[in-house]
């Protein structure tokens, strides 16, 4: 999600509080960013107690599921459901466009292999 989506969904004062870690974080990830592919940074947040993975260059915080079911919980600022919907809507669509493009990469991927075992070294 963007922290303008993360606004939406949990309010301003968490928003803030990911973006300020955001921006401050040096630790490094494994996973790369699914939009720019740069490396992922680990978010640490005391209260309540997460640890997210974000890009600092996209302004993008990846949630697990747990992670993010918790979310409306959480939050004290009362959301308008339009939008908290809008951003689930918007956060699914991702998501559906990245499973899309790791599929067609894999699918890309595995006709390479069989051309080049047709074609022999």
């Amino acid at each position: 999600m963007t922290v303008s989506q993360i606004r939406h969904v949990v309010g301003d004062r968490m928003a803030t509080k990911l973006l300020r870690l955001i921006k401050l974080s040096r630790l490094l990830n494994e996973h790369p960013c699914p939009f720019c592919g740069k490396a992922m940074l680990t978010i640490s947040t005391q209260e309540p107690l997460l640890e997210l993975e974000s890009c600092h260059a996209c302004a993008v915080v990846w949630f697990d599921l747990p992670s993010y079911e918790s979310l409306p919980r959480l939050t004290v600022e009362t959301t308008n459901s339009i939008s908290m919907q809008a951003a689930q809507i918007i956060a699914l669509n991702r998501l559906k466009e990245l499973q899309e493009r790791e599929e067609e990469k894999r699918k890309r991927e595995k006709e390479k292999k069989r051309l080049r075992r047709i074609s022999g070294p």
